[in-house]
């Protein structure tokens, strides 16, 4: 009960987290205990956040968009959020 009430651990001074990151860096660092973090724990969990939320937006844009889109040319071809979104998931 004692972690659960503890509140997250603050991210680091030196990394940026942008508005939309922060629901999933929320997420990450209640995976453990505040004191299990290290110093480069937080700034992979940020970057982690980071990946997420770039992944919600891509998926959110290919959703609309469509997995098919027409170049230049007006041929079909696939959209290459697709290729994005397996670099991000990598």
């Amino acid at each position: 009960m004692l972690a659960a009430a503890t509140p997250v651990p603050d991210v680091p001074k030196h990394v940026k987290l942008r508005d939309g990151d922060r629901p999933f860096w929320d997420g990450i660092v209640r995976a453990r205990t505040r004191d299990e973090w290290s110093a480069p724990d937080l700034v992979v969990a940020a970057q982690l956040a980071r990946c997420q939320h770039d992944i919600e937006n891509e998926s959110a844009s290919l959703d609309t968009e469509g997995s098919v889109i027409e170049n230049n040319r007006g041929t079909p071809v696939m959209n290459p959020r697709h290729a994005v979104l397996e670099q991000l998931a990598r």
